[in-house]
């Protein structure tokens, strides 16, 4: 005997399979928070009450999950982007994933930003080495502030990588 949820969500995917495929399809992509979808469907000019819906069958069917999609991005972030813990946070937030949950993640997440500063900065260490000393230690700071990291991080970063006493 079906429970009575499981009988309104096969009524519901029944009601929307079109637009329970095509979240689908965009989850295959890569993982999405409940905004991304929430936009996404909004944007395919689906009624507020068939969003609700079908964010419930994604739901129910764990192909939503705020909570597990923080370690993912973070993952990619730090490895792919080499974005500090600041960007991180705000691109999560951006994302539409409650506060509670990247406090939650963060205060059990350790990571040393240096060597990832350090990483970040390598790419861009030719194009400094033609500046001055001083320019270069600006251009170098700003590079990784506005990549999220902190200036004690992206001073130690310099100074690793530049050697500077």
């Amino acid at each position: 005997m079906q429970k009575p949820s499981q009988k309104n969500n096969e009524e519901s995917v029944n009601k929307h399979p079109y637009l329970v495929f095509r979240c689908v399809e965009f989850i295959k992509i890569r993982p999405r928070t409940e905004k991304e979808i929430h936009i996404y469907l909004y944007r395919k000019k689906a009624p507020q009450q068939t969003i609700e819906e079908v964010i419930s069958i994604l739901k129910d069917k764990n192909l939503i999950d705020d909570v597990s999609f923080v370690p993912w991005l973070v993952d990619q972030r730090t490895y792919f982007k080499k974005k500090g813990i600041r960007a991180i946070q705000a691109e999560l937030t951006q994302k539409g994933v409650s506060r509670d949950i990247i406090n939650d993640f963060f205060s059990t997440y350790k990571s040393d930003e240096a060597p990832l500063a350090v990483e970040a900065l390598s790419k861009i260490h030719k194009k400094l080495e033609v500046e001055m000393p001083k320019k270069r230690f600006e251009k170098a700071i700003s590079h990784l502030l506005r990549r999220g990291f902190s200036y004690a991080v992206a001073k130690k970063a310099f100074e690793q990588l530049y050697e500077v006493e």
